[in-house]
């Protein structure tokens, strides 16, 4: 068959086994990312009851024993996430707001993950505390799941659609009371004064919607060419 055939003629249906042809990027990043906690997570409940370790086996002194399983744990959650991302991979996404639903959330949760992050260690290091494992993963779960929030009633009030017009004030009058919230929690997570939970909780907010609504936009713009590259096979 020529090769002109395959450029211009009807789309060809995939194989099994083979590459969706919408794959949906943000959607392979949460398989990805669910892929590499669930498995982070069984590997360290296993190493407890396999090695009678306990709940707060993180947050001490490491031992020979410790290292061994976050060793073993940051080797099966890349295989998680890899075998996650694998099956996102195979899902075609043609419905554009499922797909918008899908970038909002994951830029949300990732990207409010990110601000925190950053924020927190520079606030903690000028107390000069240091954090463990587990109140880490806490304070970031937390943020995480405030942010994504946050993304859910945007993406509810119709917000981040493609080709339109940005609407900061609605973005901010939705996002920051929910990240000060946050900071409010932070106040007694950290022992923080009052005005220093606000502030971070609304730079925080404003930072996690920067992020995002220049990368949804981005992945919008990736998404596009996607569709020209697909119709022309």
């Amino acid at each position: 068959m020529p090769w002109q055939s395959v450029l211009y003629g009807p789309p060809i249906e995939n194989p099994k086994g083979r590459v969706a042809s919408f794959p949906n990027a943000p959607l392979v990043r949460l398989c990805g990312c669910a892929g590499f906690g669930l498995a982070a997570l069984a590997t360290f409940k296993a190493a407890q009851s396999l090695l009678g370790l306990s709940p707060e086996f993180l947050d001490a002194k490491w031992g020979p024993r410790e290292v061994m399983v976050v060793g073993v744990a940051v080797l099966a959650s890349s295989m998680g996430g890899l075998i996650g991302a694998g099956i996102g991979l195979q899902v075609s996404v043609k419905n554009r707001t499922l797909t918008r639903f899908l970038i909002i959330v994951w830029h949300f949760l990732a990207n409010g993950q990110l601000v925190c992050f950053v924020l927190l260690w520079l606030v903690l290091e000028q107390d000069r505390r240091i954090l463990g494992l587990t109140e880490l993963l806490h304070a970031l779960g937390l943020f995480a799941a405030a942010s994504s929030v946050a993304g859910l009633i945007l993406f509810s009030a119709g917000q981040f659609k493609e080709n339109e017009q940005p609407h900061p004030l609605v973005w901010i009058v939705v996002t920051v009371p929910i990240t000060v919230w946050v900071g409010m929690q932070y106040q007694g997570m950290f022992h923080w004064q009052r005005g220093v939970a606000i502030v971070f909780g609304a730079i925080a907010g404003l930072g996690t919607l920067f992020v995002s609504a220049r990368l949804i936009q981005r992945d919008y713009q990736q998404m596009t060419e996607m569709r020209d590259i697909v119709k022309r096979l």
